[in-house]
């Protein structure tokens, strides 16, 4: 599965999870991070991460409630800090 199937899916996902009018929706921030060795499908927007959904191998998503502190922040770091 490509990033954007993924970013597509997650995005259906959060709008589905919202269920009425969404006040922050994602923007161009969001993508897809690789982070020790597991996938996440990271949706931001110009203010903050909205929403953060884990990326099993099989392409099943599961939002999480409490992710890794740095997936909070927008790609700053090269991925050598992480």
């Amino acid at each position: 599965m490509n990033t954007d199937e993924i970013m597509a899916r997650a995005m259906k996902a959060y709008f589905r999870r919202q269920e009425g009018i969404v006040s922050e929706p994602p923007s161009s921030l969001s993508h897809v991070e690789e982070l020790n060795g597991r996938t996440y499908a990271v949706l931001r927007n110009s203010e903050r991460t909205v929403a953060v959904y884990s990326v099993a191998k099989t392409g099943c998503l599961r939002y999480l409630k409490r992710y890794p502190s740095i997936l909070r922040f927008p790609v700053l770091f090269p991925q050598s800090w992480r």
